[in-house]
């Protein structure tokens, strides 16, 4: 009978081996748990970050356009003017025709005394304003009947529409575009 039964102690020793088998591999386990577990912060978190990054830059985005498209009849209106100011001035340091000469300086007094002084710069020095009252002052000084071309306006015109440019310029490096404009 004796040999029928199995040796108890190779017995406990298969299952000591097992169990430091399972104990070992149990050990094994919780390490890549723990990889597992940063692995999923990155799986979303990254994501996440993403997102709540495209969603700022589109906030940004959009705050910027809807500001725009407020302003966008102002801004047109401000071109326009700007336009007419510096037409009227080219005209009146260039034209040879009497008739188009006294049109034109009407057209200039119309725009310097109203219009134009709606949409220059508020709160700033207006190059625009600036460079209109220097036109005026030099339009007075050749009187109401100079000799054509009137050629001592000429500088000043330039400068009416230089400060017209630049006024116009300035409005598209508005909003995220103006972030980018010095680089």
């Amino acid at each position: 009978m004796a040999e029928s039964q199995p040796d108890s102690s190779s017995e406990m020793t298969s299952t000591e081996k097992l169990d430091a088998i399972l104990k070992h591999l149990e050990g094994r386990e919780a390490a890549p748990k723990a990889d597992e577990r940063s692995l999923e912060w990155i799986r979303i978190g990254v994501p996440s970050a993403i997102a709540v990054v495209t969603i700022a830059i589109g906030f940004i985005q959009y705050i910027s356009t809807s500001s725009f498209s407020i302003r966008q009849p102002f801004l047109s209106k401000q071109t326009e003017l700007c336009l007419q100011a510096s037409e009227q001035t080219a005209r009146l340091a260039s034209t040879v025709d009497k008739e188009q000469w006294a049109k034109s300086r009407g057209e200039f007094w119309m725009l310097y005394l109203g219009p134009l002084a709606v949409v220059e710069e508020a709160g700033t020095e207006s190059r625009v304003a600036t460079a209109m009252v220097a036109f005026g002052k030099e339009l007075d000084k050749v009187g109401l009947s100079p000799e054509l071309p009137t050629s001592q306006l000429q500088s000043q015109s330039l400068a009416v529409a230089h400060a017209c440019r630049d006024l116009l310029s300035s409005k598209w490096q508005a909003g995220i575009m103006g972030w980018f404009a010095g680089r």
